[in-house]
């Protein structure tokens, strides 16, 4: 009976440590949750439109450099959040869903890039432009 309580890793699984998430995980399925939180038993992930994470990835060096007073290209960025973009893509080994959830084929990915690229260019033009700062 004591095995119970032992996770994955052989570490004792915390009974007193509680997130909404896992709250909700337990109501909905008290199964998944001893799969995922006591069994360490994880479901691989999927990628839902990562624009956001893009974008972030391109702001975030973009913002970092500015506080040490580094210039750089937009281009630079741009290439940040496509990197970004593709490491969600590695992750997900290639599966992207689209907001509607249905895969995305290669063309719907590649639009969604441009999207990145663009949303971030607006950011950009408008720090040069002094909005931000």
């Amino acid at each position: 009976m004591a095995d119970l309580f032992k996770r994955a890793d052989g570490e004792r699984w915390q009974k007193n440590h509680i997130s909404p998430s896992k709250l909700d995980l337990w109501s909905k399925c008290s199964a998944a949750f001893w799969f995922r939180y006591v069994m360490g038993i994880k479901k691989p992930g999927k990628v839902w439109l990562p624009q956001g994470t893009a974008v972030h990835a391109g702001v975030e060096h973009l913002l970092n450099d500015l506080s040490q007073g580094i210039t750089r290209e937009k281009e630079y960025y741009e290439l940040m959040a496509e990197m970004a973009w593709e490491e969600q893509v590695e992750k997900s080994k290639g599966l992207v869903y689209s907001k509607k959830g249905f895969e995305m084929t290669e063309l719907q990915k590649q639009q969604a890039v441009d999207e990145a690229k663009y949303w971030f260019s607006g950011f950009y033009d408008a720090l040069q432009d002094g909005w931000y700062y």
